[in-house]
């Protein structure tokens, strides 16, 4: 055991309560996390020992304080929780279990083998999985319910729950068998177990579904009247439908995408149920191949309502990733914009402007999206104020933090400019895309840059760019080896030079001879082949 060992539980990753030492890996655990039997760092069994004298000093020395504001040392809080409610209650939520008794009396709870390997207590004495599975094929009302309780208590053990173990003794089958079940609690835990099983991997996931999962939660759905059950399923098909397109078709193919109006209405008065929903539709839209136009349209058509009932909070995340989902296609962004009001659009460009990364990346991802539709989408767009949006944003820390939220910026950038580049010019954020254009020095952002200068370009904007530093910014990109978007520039520059004789402006040739432009291509045959067709002598 290291003198340097890191004091926290490999298990929930807090500071170790009760504490467990894994030699095999070097690590703590908590006695409850111990309990989950495998440990995340080998995915070996957990064998377990004493911590020796060192470590236990060492967490004697470190307070932990109760929720009653008394401090102890975390050796001690244990005690101290049996008899203190408040502590108690931590333990509790902490280790996510259904009583106190069983938090406080780990050591009854669990034992260890002669080989130091941890030994699982029953929940009750002589109960297993098999005896789980027993009950379960009895097919009697109390066994049954008892099992599906005890099942889904195990199934929600914070860390690895054995899911393994459940699917391998065979009362998966029964859990899934039971969904349907008339009794509402019965169908409820069953609910909640296959969710969590579905939680674990694709592996698992995949499983559930040979059993007949996703027709047995969608007659659940359907038939039942009981709101926990319904919401349950919601986060049970959410679970199901991240693990691949494979999946997600099959949940869509059950129509029951149909039935989230239906379904909102019934459950969205409880914030926790309408963030499942949410989370369901933002899986069944993500991923490729994309949905269909038809069933694409559904869920646009489902966000008009949305809007009414929505939450600004941390649980919007998932409405903004099925946003940028969703509207990919001239006629999906038409229909959005259609559908959403404007305090929804306020909202997003608001979310943009976050320091939040979690929340201000899809909310530019949907502003980006929406300004890759048609000419008539971007003005609308634009006259929506998105460019005071995007000024704070390239004002903010996250913008000269974050490389691929700079990338994204411009991105956007490049979808106005091309035709709304006067609109673009004539804005306070011109001159400060030029600044930081300057100073870009991550490879996608500076891709993305050189379309926005080059839609400027094509549009006339020419002299604008050249008294805002253009030559200095081709320099510097042709010095990075930016040569297929400079070339596309230069030609422009070059074709301009007549007409900007004819309005009696200085030569673009002149002015561009005057740089280091011509010696840094010098080398490049096709830059020199673009300079000769105009004819122009660069020495």
């Amino acid at each position: 055991m290291t003198e340097n060992m890191y004091l926290g539980c490999c298990g929930c990753g807090q500071l170790v309560i009760d504490a467990m030492y894994h030699p095999g890996c070097n690590v703590l655990f908590c006695r409850p996390c111990a309990r989950n039997g495998t440990c995340r760092k080998c995915n070996g069994p957990i064998i377990v020992q004493p911590p020796d004298m060192h470590v236990l000093e060492l967490l004697s020395r470190i307070p932990i304080t109760c929720p009653c504001m008394n401090t102890f040392p975390s050796t001690q809080f244990p005690e101290h929780a049996k008899q203190c409610e408040l502590g108690a209650n931590y333990l509790e939520q902490r280790f996510n279990v259904d009583n106190t008794t069983e938090v406080v009396s780990q050591l009854e709870n669990m034992k260890i083998s002669d080989d130091n390997t941890i030994v699982h207590a029953s929940p009750e004495s002589g109960e297993s999985l098999k005896s789980f599975r027993d009950m379960l094929a009895s097919g009697k009302l109390q066994p049954v319910l008892h099992a599906t309780q005890k099942l889904r208590s195990l199934l929600s053990i914070d860390g690895i729950p054995n899911i393994e173990g459940v699917i391998e003794s065979g009362c998966a089958k029964y859990l899934v068998k039971y969904l349907l079940h008339k009794h509402d609690l019965i169908a409820y835990n069953c609910c909640w177990a296959v969710g969590n099983i579905a939680s674990g991997n694709s592996k698992f996931s995949k499983y559930l579904v040979s059993l007949g999962v996703i027709d047995s939660l969608y007659k659940l759905c359907m038939q039942c009247r009981n709101r926990d059950i319904v919401s349950q399923c919601m986060w049970s098909f959410g679970n199901l439908s991240g693990d691949g397109e494979e999946i997600r078709d099959l949940i869509i193919f059950t129509g029951i995408h149909y039935q989230f109006l239906d379904i909102l209405a019934y459950v969205s008065n409880r914030k926790s149920d309408f963030e499942n929903t949410i989370w369901l539709m933002a899986n069944l839209t993500r991923g490729k191949p994309r949905l269909s136009l038809n069933d694409s349209i559904v869920f646009i058509n489902i966000l008009e309502h949305l809007q009414e009932l929505f939450f600004w909070d941390d649980s919007n995340i998932d409405f903004l990733w099925m946003c940028t989902y969703l509207i990919v296609r001239d006629a999906e962004i038409q229909l959005f914009l259609d559908c959403v009001n404007s305090s929804t659009m306020e909202q997003i460009m608001l979310l943009s402007t976050s320091e939040n990364r979690a929340k201000a990346v899809p909310s530019l991802r949907i502003l980006g999206n929406l300004l890759c539709g048609n000419d008539n989408h971007t003005l609308r767009i634009v006259r929506l104020g998105i460019l005071n949006c995007f000024y704070t944003i390239m004002n903010g820390q996250l913008f000269h933090t974050k490389n691929s939220f700079r990338k994204e910026l411009y991105w956007c950038l490049s979808n106005i400019t091309t035709c709304c580049d006067a609109t673009f010019a004539q804005h306070k954020i011109f001159a400060l895309f030029i600044k930081c254009a300057l100073s870009e020095d991550y490879s996608l952002a500076i891709s993305e840059s050189i379309y926005v200068v080059s839609n400027m370009c094509k549009l006339g904007n020419i002299k604008m760019l050249i008294e805002n530093h253009l030559f200095q910014l081709l320099e510097k990109w042709i010095k990075l080896g930016f040569h297929s978007g400079l070339y596309e520039i230069l030609g422009t520059l070059l074709s301009e030079e007549k007409n900007m004789i004819k309005a009696g402006e200085n030569s673009i040739i002149e002015a561009l001879l005057n740089t280091n432009i011509p010696e840094l291509i010098q080398s490049v045959e096709r830059f020199s082949a673009l300079f000769d067709s105009y004819g122009v002598n660069r020495k």
